[in-house]
């Protein structure tokens, strides 16, 4: 079995500490990693730093198939294709998240999406990430 390493997300920051109570943000990383040869999709996230008191991060991937002659998005979103747990500051950085997360059989492209849920309003929801894919052929 062969495969790739497709880096999706160079170190970043992410600051969400203005959202109100449980509100949600979500931040679009990829819109459409082309995965049609590659049957295994494993995430692979690495948690630089990581400061949350009641929040927390997750990321997310969809299937989506985009369209040269539509500019319209056609993502099945009610159909998670691949999601994480919660990243929560629980493990100290740096560290590797969640590395067992996979899934197998995407469809053409992966929409890539972060998270961020707010706990009580005002707290701080501050996070560093990179993320990588790791695809695998039948």
């Amino acid at each position: 079995m062969s495969g790739t390493i497709i880096q999706i997300l160079e170190k970043r920051s992410f600051e969400f500490s203005f959202l109100g109570t449980s509100a949600t943000q979500d931040v679009v990383i990829h819109p459409a990693v082309d995965v049609t040869s590659f049957y295994r999709v494993r995430l692979l996230v690495r948690i630089h730093s990581i400061t949350t008191t009641t929040g927390n991060f997750k990321f997310i991937l969809n299937n989506t198939f985009p369209s040269e002659q539509d500019p319209q998005e056609f993502t099945d979103s009610t159909n998670t294709f691949l999601t994480t747990g919660n990243i929560t500051a629980a493990g100290t950085p740096p560290n590797i998240f969640n590395i067992a997360v996979s899934s197998t059989d995407p469809q053409a492209f992966l929409k890539v999406i972060l998270r961020a849920t707010q706990g009580t309003s005002g707290n701080t929801l501050y996070g560093e990430f990179s993320a990588a894919l790791l695809l695998r052929e039948f």
